[in-house]
């Protein structure tokens, strides 16, 4: 098994390469399918020593009102690039009146011994 410090390695990289974070109207997180009309939004994933991965709050606007937002998607790039994961949106699914979703956090737990 990796030690911490290896697996922050990965970690690191992991959050390097995650530039965008999407919003999902439909859906399970292995498609990067039904992808909101609120634009892609930067993100700043933050590594812990034992390579646990957190950000946010994320706001997003442009999206339909009060239209579902069901996950969030990881993704390389604002427009095109490679969609690598997400999760599952808990509490609120649905944008407000004025198209607008804040994703107050995101948690991706490191395995590690």
């Amino acid at each position: 098994m990796f030690t911490p410090a290896t697996v922050k390695i990965g970690s690191d990289a992991i959050a390097a390469a995650i530039t965008h974070l999407s919003i999902h109207t439909a859906g399970d997180t292995s498609s990067s399918g039904s992808e909101s009309t609120a634009p892609r939004q930067p993100i700043a994933l933050v590594s812990d020593a034992n390579g646990n991965l957190t950000a946010g709050p994320i706001s997003f606007t442009g999206g339909a009102a009060n239209g579902p937002a069901v996950r969030y998607g990881y993704w390389t790039a604002a427009s095109g690039g490679t969609y690598r994961g997400g999760a599952m949106l808990a509490g609120d699914n649905a944008f407000n009146a004025a198209g607008e979703y804040v994703v107050d956090s995101v948690t991706e737990t490191a395995a590690s011994a």
